[in-house]
């Protein structure tokens, strides 16, 4: 299993946006982690978040054993403008 540090997941949206060929050069990632290890990347266009990524990976041990549950949630923000 590979586990993604911030960098990484923030390098696959940038790459997801350079797909875009209208207009690329206006949109920007923000990220900030949030206590409780939950991490939020937000997609900004013209001063608008349009989408956020919030993420969460946690481990735990249960019977000797490592368990690993993430989850991962999309909000779309805005309409992007004309």
């Amino acid at each position: 299993m590979k586990r993604y540090s911030l960098q990484d997941v923030i390098d696959i949206v940038q790459e997801r946006i350079n797909a875009i060929s209208y207009h690329k050069e206006l949109y920007k990632i923000v990220s900030k982690e949030l206590p409780d290890d939950i991490t939020i990347i937000d997609v900004i266009y013209k001063n608008l978040c349009v989408l956020s990524l919030h993420y969460m990976v946690t481990n735990r041990f249960i019977g000797g054993q490592m368990q690993v549950r993430g989850s991962i949630i999309a909000y779309r923000k805005k309409q992007l403008p004309e």
